[in-house]
């Protein structure tokens, strides 16, 4: 399997298509607010039994801050989740697994495990850069995958992986 060709066509044929409909940042964030479970069981994708819940998820906001983590997003309305779009490493299986087009059985585990490296790598050279460049105040628009990061935080956090980020006039 060419790992890289193959994520570079999922990553411009499906992320950042409308191939798989992302939700409102908003509309999301208000529901994880009110229920957390029924807002992942509506809006998320669960990879596996027992796996995590992925949000495939787009809105503008603007940029509250940048820290060695990424950018806090403010989109107005309820701040908990807190949302950061990351701007240093990504790791993990978020933007290969948000979209639930991608099946283990259908791959050899090594190459289905290297697609979410490949992937993770497409998104720290196209859509980082951009948050890389702005700082606080900015207003951008976006797209992105990821989950819920409650396991060390007082609040939770939501920490999406960008796909896409423009910044707006």
């Amino acid at each position: 399997m060419d790992v890289s060709g193959f994520a570079e066509r999922f990553w411009n044929e499906k992320l950042l298509s409308a191939a798989v409909p992302a939700v409102e940042a908003a509309p999301l964030v208000a529901a994880l607010v009110q229920d957390p479970a029924l807002a992942a069981q509506k809006y998320g994708r669960r990879a596996g039994v027992g796996g995590k819940t992925f949000f495939l998820v787009s809105g503008t906001g603007r940029v509250a801050s940048v820290d060695h983590t990424g950018a806090w997003i403010d989109i107005g309305g309820a701040q908990i989740p807190r949302l950061l779009l990351l701007t240093g490493p990504v790791f993990g299986n978020a933007l290969r697994d948000v979209t639930g087009l991608l099946n283990l059985s259908d791959y050899r585990s090594v190459d289905f495990n290297s697609l979410s490296t490949a992937l993770n790598q497409l998104c720290e050279t196209r859509a980082q850069p951009v948050l890389q460049r702005v700082g606080a105040g900015a207003s951008i628009s976006f797209l992105a995958a990821g989950e819920i990061d409650d396991a060390s935080q007082a609040e939770p956090i939501l920490r999406l992986a960008p796909i896409r980020v423009e910044v707006q006039p």
